[in-house]
């Protein structure tokens, strides 16, 4: 509709994309204590819980409205056929962001251990997941008083700040205060790469007179894929040096 509403949307779409993680990682983890308390949890058992739950998130979804799409009004222009304008620079940035920025986040499951407690590095991601369901939140409420260019440079001095409490080590409140402040971060970046998406997606409806929404938003997913795929072949490497600190 407008800047604001892509903005909203991409607001929801980084908390409720983070607030999944969160319940996986979270489940993830409670099944762990499960299986030292009463035994080894089979495969199967895992897999039955898993699709359960696909199962009732998709018979809720078939319950929520849509609203209609809004009729844009027609160019009297030729309707271009190439990209959208501006989609090419976007899928750069993503991939470049995709491949680089989420490598820590992957790797804090193999954190070492710097305590007595169990699970270290899974509790290390689920904060950094509660971190990222926060961060559009945070970067919401911080755009109304310092504005987004400011944003965007807090964002990439704490991912840089994070990354060396993290990859540091220490003390276990400094790691989980590393790892939240990390997930607000990145979720506030990601804000910023979806929105940016969404206005895209409304320059080149009002320029050709039609909505190429799927293109947009396919190409940037499927650019997320193929780079955080590339981006895991680089993190294998990192995995035995980080774990063993």
């Amino acid at each position: 509709r407008n800047p604001a509403d892509a903005k909203r949307y991409a607001r929801l779409r980084v908390t409720l994309s983070a607030s999944a993680r969160l319940l996986v990682t979270a489940a993830h983890l409670l099944l762990s204590y499960w299986s030292v308390r009463i035994g080894q949890i089979e495969g199967m058992t895992v897999t039955i819980l898993v699709g359960t739950a696909i199962v009732v998130t998709a018979a809720r979804l078939q319950r929520v409205s849509w609203r209609p799409p809004i009729e844009r009004p027609r160019s009297s222009a030729i309707e271009s056929v190439g990209l959208p304008t501006g989609l090419a620079r976007l899928l750069l940035a993503v991939a470049v962001a995709t491949v680089f920025l989420p490598t820590l986040s992957r790797l804090l499951v193999f954190s070492p251990t710097v305590s007595a407690g169990p699970h270290e590095g899974a509790w290390l991601l689920m904060l950094f997941c509660l971190g990222c369901a926060l961060g559009p939140g945070i970067q919401h409420a911080l755009e109304r008083i310092v504005g987004q260019h400011l944003i965007d440079v807090v964002a990439a001095f704490t991912i840089a700040a994070s990354s060396v409490m993290l990859a540091l080590g220490g003390s276990l409140p400094g790691l989980f205060l590393g790892a939240v402040l990390h997930g607000v971060a990145m979720a506030a970046l990601g804000v910023r790469m979806w929105a940016r998406a969404s206005a895209v997606a409304m320059i080149d409806a009002s320029a050709i007179g039609r909505r190429r929404d799927g293109i947009v938003f396919g190409a940037v997913v499927s650019c997320i894929h193929f780079a955080g795929a590339f981006g895991l072949l680089l993190l294998g490497p990192m995995i035995d040096g980080f774990a063993s600190g």
